[in-house]
């Protein structure tokens, strides 16, 4: 059974004066928070035992123990259980901070070991002080906060503070009947054990708070800020901007990129920003780039062949290295407006049925809206067949020689041949090569009649190509 222990005048002096002191303190260093409550105190608590298998209650003692306990001969585990009531919430607040203070009244810790006191939450709070507890709540998992305590804390009697509890104070004051119940334990009887101490104390001690005048145990201090409505202009979250963006926003404090931030300030640099406004406990955040970069790329029109038969040409587009973010072609067909298609590597562009020059011009537009300078091409549609006439070694009839000479000549009113191609069949033809009215050309091998074929370029390709026959 655990032993009565008697808290002298002098030490509740001494906690009385540690208290006052912390509480000023605490309310000094919130006071720039919208409300700050008066310390609220465990309506109920006491503390549990732990006795080989056996769980039992120890409470209306006057104190709160916490830890080992040996020396009664019996390994003893105490453990101390607090429910507070949680006041309502202030309309149009919140919970900015809630914490837990712990007053220090005595105990005993051995030097040859550590202490480390563990302060866990739990949502059950069913539990009633005084009525022979042999189930307590359990700890929510992962609510657990452990602490080192020097070896001097039994005669220092401190205040342990502060235990930050705000998510879980959150959450309890929002339910119907808001309530925290919190378990506070040290050492077990194992450990204890293995660290050579069984037969000795090593626990804290508290006011049991409800034995007494209800304000020296246990306290929790709750501060609440008003709900605010952050409100940021001049960008929005995933925003790409090409231009220079002023970023407002209408209370608290800003961070741009983790450095201070001033509202109404221009941003002029190209790059990924992260834009966080806090005011109180509540905070946006917001994400947006900044690209003023015009993209660039290769613009080629019917394969590079300025002249064209067909009333539509292939247009050919290669973004430069490093450009990814092409997201739209803008073309224009003799300076008609602008017409703006989903950026595809190649399309067919109709440029007209009438002969003649067509000028195209391309722009590039990336993801950001960013519109490369213009790309103009000029393609020629021809539709008339070339004429002319190939002369073979002046006429003559025969040779005796696979070396022979092509006079070449454009018919009447031919002037934009660039190009000639030449065959022994009409079916396998020579490179493109530029026209020349005299060209060196050699037979294919034997005897017999030899034809050569002609064919004129720009395109479209001659119908019919030329001809004229030797005899070798």
């Amino acid at each position: 059974m655990v032993r009565k222990r008697v808290v002298s005048i002098a030490s509740l002096l001494v906690v009385i004066v540690c208290m006052a002191f912390i509480v000023i303190f605490n309310n000094q260093s919130l006071a720039s928070a919208n409300v700050v409550s008066s310390p609220i105190y465990a309506a109920e608590d006491t503390t549990i035992i732990y006795e080989s298998g056996m769980i039992y209650e120890s409470g209306n003692l006057g104190n709160l123990d916490a830890g080992y306990q040996g020396t009664s001969g019996v390994p003893l585990e105490a453990q101390v259980l607090l429910k507070f009531n949680l006041p309502t919430i202030p309309a149009g607040y919140e919970v900015e901070t809630a914490s837990l203070y712990l007053p220090v009244t005595g105990g005993t810790f051995q030097a040859t070991t550590n202490f480390s006191l563990k302060v866990s939450t739990s949502t059950n709070h069913n539990w009633a002080q005084d009525s022979g507890i042999t189930s307590p709540p359990a700890p929510t998992s992962g609510s657990t906060q452990s602490r080192l305590l020097s070896n001097n804390v039994p005669q220092l009697k401190p205040t342990l503070a502060p235990f930050n509890f705000t998510s879980y104070i959150s959450r309890e004051s929002a339910e119907p009947d808001p309530r925290a119940t919190f378990i506070l334990s040290g050492m077990t009887a194992q450990e204890a054990a293995e660290a050579g101490i069984t037969h000795a104390d090593h626990f804290i001690q508290m006011t049991e708070n409800h034995a007494h005048d209800g304000s020296l145990g246990p306290y929790l201090i709750i501060t609440y800020s008003e709900i605010v409505n952050i409100e940021i202009t001049g960008v929005v979250d995933g925003g790409l901007y090409n231009t220079n963006p002023t970023p407002t926003f209408n209370i608290g404090t800003a961070t741009l990129n983790g450095s201070p931030f001033t509202s109404g300030t221009q941003i002029t640099a190209e790059g990924s920003y992260t834009l966080t406004v806090t005011a109180g406990s509540q905070s946006e955040t917001i994400q947006f780039q900044i690209d003023k970069t015009p993209p660039t790329g290769t613009v080629i029109v019917n394969q590079g062949n300025q002249y064209t038969n067909s009333s539509s040409v292939l247009i050919s587009i290669s973004p430069d290295a490093g450009v990814t973010d092409i997201t739209h072609i803008q073309y224009s067909v003799n300076g008609n407006p602008f017409t703006q298609i989903p950026f595809v590597p190649s399309f067919m562009l109709a440029i007209g049925s009438n002969d003649g020059d067509t000028v195209l011009k391309f722009k590039l537009v990336d993801r950001a809206g960013n519109q490369s300078t213009e790309y103009q091409r000029t393609i020629t549609r021809d539709t008339e067949v070339p004429t002319g006439s190939i002369v073979i070694n002046n006429g003559n009839v025969y040779t005796t020689n696979r070396e022979i000479t092509l006079n070449l000549s454009l018919g009447n009113g031919v002037t934009d041949v660039v190009a000639v191609q030449f065959s022994n069949n009409n079916s396998s033809w020579s490179g493109v090569e530029a026209f020349s009215s005299i060209k060196s050309y050699t037979l294919p091998t034997g005897d017999g009649n030899k034809t050569v074929y002609l064919q004129q370029e720009p395109l479209p390709l001659m119908e019919e190509p030329l001809t004229q026959q030797i005899v070798k």
